[in-house]
């Protein structure tokens, strides 16, 4: 298996309204995956993950900036690069508060 991956997730020009929708469809998800987290943590040891309640406040912090961002320019014509990129590296052990 390859040590370090990386993968083009979004790479294009899109109107802010189309941005933001991608923006927001992401940050939904991670916010989803830590609530999910935060469940499945409370369900087996009865606490929550200290990493996911941290993040999932930093998603929601993210997602008032992109939304803040979008109706600005809504009434503009302006159409925006934008790239994304995820890298994926294989870890020796999991490591709890690397998790974002």
């Amino acid at each position: 298996m390859e040590k370090l991956k990386k993968i083009v997730l979004v790479d294009g020009q899109f109107s802010s309204r189309e941005m933001s929708d991608i923006l927001i469809d992401m940050i939904m998800k991670k916010i989803q995956f830590h609530e999910l987290r935060n469940l499945q943590n409370f369900e087996i040891l009865g606490k929550m993950n200290d990493t996911s309640v941290k993040r999932i406040e930093e998603l929601k912090k993210i997602k008032a900036q992109v939304l803040s961002f979008a109706q600005e320019q809504e009434s503009t014509t302006n159409v925006y690069a934008m790239k994304a990129f995820i890298e994926i590296e294989e870890l020796p052990e999991r490591n709890e508060t690397i998790s974002k």
